[in-house]
């Protein structure tokens, strides 16, 4: 029996490297925030579905915490996303189509454009935000109210340094 498994190429690793490295990848903080932000986002699709608030596509949904409730510029939606103005600007007509924002001329430079919410975009999130609340609380059930605490003050440092957000 061989000790030594081809992962790719050439390349040989032993059988307790390739554990420690199974090991290492089940329990990365990358990994383990892409699943639980995919398990949260799951949760959150599923309830929006069940209070019958229209479908917006995850691409869509990923872009509004990046939209100021005052409006913003889609140069800097972009560069919060970390996507480009094409990526944004194809997402932001799938919005306009939903009629939850509309693009409006930036008073301070006529090349850029503001995107803002509709009084309809607005409701939405309110709901939305109702249910993301909800399902917050049912993990607060789940893991405990006092281990909630822990993950919020966690990723806040995380997200925003010490400062705060």
């Amino acid at each position: 029996m061989s000790t030594h498994h081809s992962v790719s190429g050439d390349s040989m690793i032993g059988n307790k490297q390739l554990a420690q490295l199974q090991r290492s990848r089940q329990r990365g903080l990358s990994r383990l925030l892409l699943l639980a932000r995919r398990n949260f986002l799951a949760r959150v699709s599923a309830s929006l579905e069940a209070c019958d608030l229209p479908a917006v596509p995850d691409a869509c949904v990923m872009v509004l915490p990046y939209i100021d409730l005052e409006g913003t510029r889609s140069t800097v939606i972009a560069q919060r996303a970390g996507t480009t103005r094409q990526a944004v600007s194809q997402v932001v007509a799938v919005l306009e189509q939903l009629g939850l924002v509309s693009k409006q001329a930036d008073g301070a430079d006529a090349r850029a454009l503001i995107v803002a919410f509709t009084p309809a975009g607005l409701d939405y999130l309110v709901q939305m935000h109702a249910v993301i609340d909800q399902v917050e609380q049912e993990i607060a059930q789940s893991i405990g109210t006092a281990e909630m605490e822990i993950v919020r003050r966690t990723l806040e440092l995380m997200a925003y340094g010490r400062q705060g957000g």
